[in-house]
């Protein structure tokens, strides 16, 4: 058994060890809480980088898409450019048009042209051409043919069959602005 000296001192000593133990369950609380706080605020932020880095990414991605279709439309701005007539050659259109009735035997009794009126800005500049014309029926059908044949931004909108071999047509013609 143990000395009556030695069991005193170990009881003089016991609260020191229950004190030590509490202290060593409770301080890793105290040094790891801050840490925690940190961690999570740097994880917020990192969140919020990774969002922003994933939202750029797409945005560049989309503005590569625009600047592409851009490019090609461009290209084709260009191209159009280079096919449309200007308002200029709308004389010569006409001289094209009575030289294709001659070859066919269609006889034109007036030709009417106007700048078409756009008041919203939405359609292209254009040349409404109305044409009153004496033919038969088939010399009628192959001058509509010759005029879609033309080397020119022409658009048929309405044929006409009046009385007595008697025709109304009206085309539109795209021209440059």
């Amino acid at each position: 058994m143990m000395n009556p000296t030695e069991l005193k001192k170990i009881k003089e000593w016991t609260p020191l060890p229950l004190i030590i133990t509490i202290i060593m369950f409770l301080a890793p609380s105290f040094i790891i809480a801050p840490q925690n706080e940190n961690l999570s605020v740097i994880e917020n932020s990192f969140d919020g980088t990774l969002k922003s880095i994933r939202h750029s990414l797409a945005q560049k991605e989309k503005d590569k898409q625009t600047l592409e279709r851009q490019t090609l439309l461009e290209a084709d701005l260009k191209r159009l450019d280079r096919w449309l007539p200007t308002e200029k050659n709308l004389p010569t259109l006409i001289e094209r048009f009575n030289s294709l009735a001659s070859l066919l035997s269609v006889k034109i009794s007036s030709v009417n042209y106007g700048f078409a009126k756009d008041n919203e800005g939405i359609s292209p500049p254009s040349v409404n051409i109305h044409f009153n014309l004496m033919a038969r029926y088939g010399a009628m059908r192959e001058y509509i043919q010759a005029l879609e044949c033309l080397p020119y931004p022409i658009l048929l909108t309405e044929v006409t069959a009046n009385n007595d071999n008697n025709f109304t047509i009206s085309l539109v013609n795209l021209v440059k602005p």
